[in-house]
């Protein structure tokens, strides 16, 4: 139920804010019963479950927001603090790498979870609704969707992981963390949407 829904998408940085090193950001919104008889002053019906599920109804994200959970997607549950601090440079020319910050890790029952759907994501583009990226020499993983249209010029989306240089154990090169986010015009899947931006942002690693 909707109780469920709300947790794991909390474990994956849903709802609250980032923290990323830059102000005004925005937390948005995980509704729940609680918050819908809060502000709207009526009750939670299992239609709103079902809207919450897909990602609409009264969910609010944001682009980064999907960036991290990207990430933790590719990572299978590993969560680091995004930043755009990469170095800091001294007097004397040395540089100071940033470390990545470890968040609470997403925690599946069932780790296989991890592969089914990172193999979903890889069939959008080699048999699904990203056709149009087209077959590059690197594994692309992906999810395309169309956002409630708040207006005809930007709703839809799109998010993508590149392979990386680990290797799993036949050989093969597992999907890294590299997330593209993409926003698009309406009718993004034939006309001007967010697939045909994308892919010159994606490069293969290695």
């Amino acid at each position: 139920g909707i109780d469920r829904l709300d947790d794991i998408l909390q474990q994956f940085g849903f709802g609250k804010p980032t923290g990323i090193d830059m102000g005004e950001e925005l937390g948005g919104n995980i509704p729940t019963p609680a918050w819908k008889m809060k502000h709207l002053g009526i009750s939670w019906y299992a239609g709103d479950t079902v809207q919450s599920g897909i990602g609409q109804g009264y969910m609010e994200t944001t682009p980064l927001q999907l960036a991290a959970a990207t990430v933790a997607l590719a990572n299978r549950g590993a969560r680091y603090q995004p930043t755009l601090l990469d170095a800091v440079g001294l007097p004397n020319g040395v540089k100071l790498k940033q470390q990545a910050t470890e968040l609470s890790p997403v925690m599946m029952n069932t780790p296989h979870y991890w592969h089914v759907v990172l193999h979903a994501m890889q069939g959008v583009i080699t048999r699904g609704t990203g056709f149009r990226f087209g077959r590059p020499q690197y594994s692309v993983a992906a999810k395309t969707g169309t956002a409630q249209v708040y207006s005809k010029q930007y709703n839809t989306w799109s998010e993508e992981v590149r392979d990386s240089d680990q290797c799993d154990g036949s050989g093969k090169k597992t999907v890294g963390a590299d997330p593209q986010i993409h926003g698009g015009q309406e009718g993004g899947l034939f006309q001007n949407g967010a697939r045909p931006q994308k892919r010159p942002l994606v490069r293969p690693v290695g």
